[in-house]
């Protein structure tokens, strides 16, 4: 399969460390790891069902601290995970929406936030900080709002060399609209769309300001929502975004040298919803063509 790509990117960085970013397998949940040289950040931690799964997975990074953990918003599907790691974990900073919400799992999360040591934040629109050498921005909420919860997510950019990556957690068509209109540089090579893929995100002139080569889903198999929803996928395919699923791709590890990422995914055998597939992919973009084949072992996906 053959694909026509541009790249109008000019400039080469030079002896950067690896960034890592992993898009975890956690179902109908969103949960990201990221790492730079020593540092670490957690975005979301997937759904209760999940929660022992995530949670060995983040300890088999061995890490000796969490530097950054951002719970994107309250919702169960994004902060159940977090709370294991809160109690076993050296967690230094979370970022964490300033609204409250009458549920078990919320008051699970603030208890275990308030018996920790972490110091809490409650970003805002144009708050920033580094892990290691990548940029990681604050472009959504301006304020919070109790009762709200969807429309309260911590919409994040990460910046890195040439490459860079957006997280807008459930934040819908409306917070979109905000931010097309506010300023911010939304083009993001890499993509985790909005609510899953939910038809209440992703809209077509949204997806235009970001214009992402690679659009990712954290999706759980056969949900109840029906997500990712077939009128995203569409918009998808008619602007030619390559697409990955965690509901069939599993794993999702992302490898960047600053001018281009290289790609593998896995599926998790202990997760028994999943069935293992021996089919994997491998994709390479170069600045005019993107070539794909099918194989028989895991290959990586490179994009420049």
């Amino acid at each position: 399969m053959i694909f026509l790509l541009i790249n109008t990117k000019e400039s080469t960085y030079e002896n950067l460390d690896e960034l890592e970013i992993n898009y975890i397998d956690v179902g109908q949940g969103n949960a990201v790891f990221v790492r730079n040289k020593d540092k670490s950040l957690l975005i979301d931690g997937g759904n209760r069902s999940s929660s022992s799964y995530y949670y060995n997975f983040i300890k088999n990074k061995n890490l000796k601290k969490i530097d950054y953990m951002i719970a994107s918003h309250y919702d169960e599907d994004h902060i159940s995970g977090l709370i294991s790691i809160l109690e076993n974990f050296e967690v230094i900073n979370v970022l964490a929406p300033a609204y409250k919400k009458e549920t078990k799992i919320y008051n699970s999360f603030k208890r275990s936030l308030s018996n920790s040591n972490a110091k809490v934040i409650n970003p805002k629109q144009g708050d920033k900080f580094y892990l290691g050498d990548a940029k990681v921005e604050i472009f959504w909420p301006k304020a919070y709002k109790n009762g709200v919860d969807n429309d309260n997510s911590i919409v994040v950019k990460i910046s890195y060399g040439n490459m860079s990556f957006m997280f807008p957690a459930d934040a819908s068509k409306n917070v979109e609209d905000q931010l097309i209109y506010s300023g911010y540089n939304l083009k993001s090579d890499v993509l985790m769309l909005g609510h899953h893929g939910s038809k209440y995100s992703t809209s077509k002139e949204f997806l235009k300001e970001v214009n992402p080569k690679l659009a990712i889903i954290s999706v759980g198999k056969n949900n109840r929502y029906k997500h990712p929803s077939t009128e995203v996928l569409k918009l998808l395919n008619k602007e030619n975004i390559k697409i990955l699923r965690t509901d069939l791709d599993g794993n999702i590890t992302i490898k960047c040298d600053g001018n281009k990422i290289k790609i593998n995914t896995k599926k998790s055998k202990s997760r028994k919803s999943y069935r293992f597939s021996k089919l994997a992919f491998y994709f390479y973009i170069t600045p005019a063509i993107i070539f794909a084949k099918l194989s028989e072992s895991p290959l990586p996906v490179t994009i420049t």
